[in-house]
């Protein structure tokens, strides 16, 4: 616990602008590939119970 107490991020700022945009880009992929995605809801209890 004290060696988490101590630890202190350092974030790399020359990078983060680029680095934000491409994680908004992939988000805004992902977004558009599961819309177009049909979905369906299985709960765990009804699977275990064959249901």
């Amino acid at each position: 616990a004290e060696v988490l107490a101590m630890y202190r991020p350092v974030i790399n700022t020359a990078n983060l602008l680029t680095n934000l945009k491409s994680v908004e880009k992939v988000m805004e992929d992902s977004l558009r590939f599961f819309n177009s995605t049909r979905h369906i809801l299985l709960y765990y209890e009804k699977l275990i119970n064959n249901q």
